[in-house]
C-alpha cells in the first residue's frame, strides 16, 4: 500500500508553469520523490504535464 502527497507550488512569479512535487512512501519504508511541470494557456487552464 501506497502514502502519496503531492504539494502544488504557488505561481510566485506570474508565469505559466508551476511544479508539482509528489512524495510517495513505499511498503519497506523508502520514499520516491517524483516532479512535474504544468503548462497552462493563456486562460489559466492547464494544458498539459511534463516529468522534469
Amino acid at each position: 500500500m501506497e502514502n502519496s502527497t503531492k504539494i502544488i507550488t504557488k505561481d510566485l512569479a506570474e508565469t505559466d508553469e508551476f511544479v508539482i512535487v509528489q512524495f510517495t512512501e513505499v511498503i519497506d519504508g523508502r520514499l520516491s520523490v517524483s516532479f512535474e511541470k504544468g503548462i497552462k494557456d493563456a486562460d489559466g487552464d492547464i494544458i498539459r504535464f511534463e516529468k522534469i
